[in-house]
């Protein structure tokens, strides 16, 4: 009777996941299973030549977890990801789980990295190795692998410049004890600050909460979202098109257009520095191509920040690409199934990717009366001399499309009396949520003669014209008539 009100008490505890709380569900759920030995039918299969005694075993223990497991996930996550398949092995469910909750929710990823750039030092080194290791833990729980170089560099990016000896003196040791200053004497053997600047003897120094809140929004002390802490040591011109893989940046960004293969100015978006008072504003999206060791890179959704004083490669973008990165010495390589994609040169702690423009990118702007002209919405050349602007503008074709005129439609379409005298045709979608089964359009076609009509559905909306011609197929081979009129918007 204990060891079911304990089984009871501890599944309790579980929240259910409702697919935004994966990570703290992630680090609840597994602690039951292991604590029933059921943990390896998660992760790992059966064997192909276990006997069948194994094989029994296995089997139940995987029933057992797959009961457990699906008794703490919501409705929507149960429909999502239940099936005939995930019912019979607990492996295949454990996998989906991670896949559509951890893998690729952008929402479970964005969070943590939010509580990741929220955690930093706050005097206590020990509450602070404990906050990180706990926030390692959620990283690893939804497969964002950071390679140690950079994890490093964030760390010390948290602490202030005054507090790197605490973690050199530390790192020799496994566990070390914290020692503080208390009566207003300094403790000889705290070394995490000197002692013309300990609190305890000069409590003048104690900064007030307003100003221990400023210095955490310091750049060198906390990381934040879309921003690249490494802009600030950047401000010489030589350096406007180089190259930098950041881990604080969300985005690649880019300063110059002439970077760009195709860029659209329809969106503005504000980019928060570490520089509280100031903003960078993002002016467009794009796609980039850069010719790296004689291939070219495509970079999608880049963004134009045109007062960015270097190009950062954001190395969040590049870990979704499954890339991994390996340093020796000043070098350091990008490898994706063991070949190389990127490389560059490690220079004052900062990574420089080697790169060329492609020759496409080396052209020549339009005339100034042109770009102008396109600016400004097409305006007439009146309104441009008045403007003072060049007026030389060749033959524009929106502007001779806008002035165009369109005949207007019909009533009434023409009488059909056969079938397949005409057939009418729409495509609607995409319909959000898909289907159970994956669909996400569907067609009608509408016989006008007969009023018959014929639904087929698609999950892409480029095989809407083989239903069609099927459905055409089908139709003249029973009617023994060829189609004769075609209307669709």
């Amino acid at each position: 009777m204990n060891t079911k009100q304990t089984e009871v008490r501890e599944l309790s505890n579980i929240p259910l996941l409702d697919g935004n709380n994966y990570s703290h569900w992630y680090l609840r759920i597994k602690i039951h299973p292991r604590s029933k030995d059921l943990i390896k039918v998660c992760e790992k299969p059966l064997a192909p030549d276990a006997s069948i005694p194994v094989t029994n075993k296995w089997y139940n223990s995987s029933y057992e977890a797959i009961n457990i497991i699906t008794s703490n996930i919501n409705k929507r996550v149960f429909r999502e990801v239940v099936n005939n398949e995930t019912s019979e092995k607990a492996n295949i469910l454990w996998a989906k789980l991670n896949k559509q909750y951890a893998s690729r929710r952008a929402v479970n990823r964005g969070r943590l990295r939010m509580d990741w750039q929220r955690t930093f030092y706050s005097g206590n080194f020990q509450s602070y190795i404990d906050s990180c290791r706990k926030m390692m833990m959620k990283l690893k729980s939804v497969d964002i692998k950071v390679p140690n170089e950079i994890l490093y560099f964030s760390l010390l990016g948290k602490l202030g410049d005054k507090n790197h000896s605490a973690l050199f003196s530390a790192s020799n040791e496994q566990f070390k004890k914290v020692y503080y200053c208390s009566n207003g004497r300094h403790n000889q053997q705290c070394t995490t600050h000197r002692k013309e600047e300990c609190w305890a003897e000069n409590p003048h120094l104690r900064p007030s909460r307003r100003e221990k809140k400023r210095k955490f929004l310091n750049p060198s002390a906390h990381l934040l979202v879309a921003t690249a802490l490494i802009t600030s040591s950047l401000s010489q011109k030589e350096n406007l098109n180089d190259l930098v893989v950041d881990c604080g940046a969300t985005h690649h960004m880019f300063n110059n257009k002439d970077f760009f293969h195709s860029l659209s100015f329809l969106v503005k978006i504000n980019i928060a520095t570490g520089d509280v008072n100031s903003t960078l504003i993002a002016c467009g999206i794009g796609t980039v191509n850069l010719n790296c060791n004689n291939r070219i890179i495509k970079l999608e959704y880049c963004h134009f920040v045109p007062k960015l004083n270097c190009n950062l490669i954001s190395m969040l973008e590049l870990f979704k690409k499954q890339l991994t990165i390996h340093c020796q010495g000043n070098k350091f390589i990008l490898e994706s199934n063991k070949e190389i994609i990127l490389d560059g040169n490690i220079i004052d702690g900062l990574m420089y990717i080697n790169y060329n423009l492609p020759k496409s990118l080396l052209t020549t702007n339009n005339k100034e009366s042109d770009v102008w002209h396109n600016r400004l919405g097409h305006p007439g050349i009146s309104v441009l001399r008045s403007m003072g602007l060049p007026t030389d503008i060749s033959n524009c074709l929106v502007c001779q499309m806008n002035k165009s005129h369109q005949l207007p439609y019909l009533n009434h379409f023409e009488e059909a009396k056969f079938p397949l005298d005409c057939l009418h045709l729409d495509l609607v979608g995409p319909i959000s949520p898909a289907s159970l089964s994956g669909y996400s359009y569907f067609l009608t076609i509408v016989d006008q003669a007969m009023g018959f009509k014929t639904i087929c559905f698609l999950k892409r909306k480029s095989e809407a014209f083989q239903h069609f011609l099927s459905a055409k197929r089908l139709m003249e081979n029973k009617h023994d008539r060829k189609l004769k009129k075609l209307v669709s918007n």
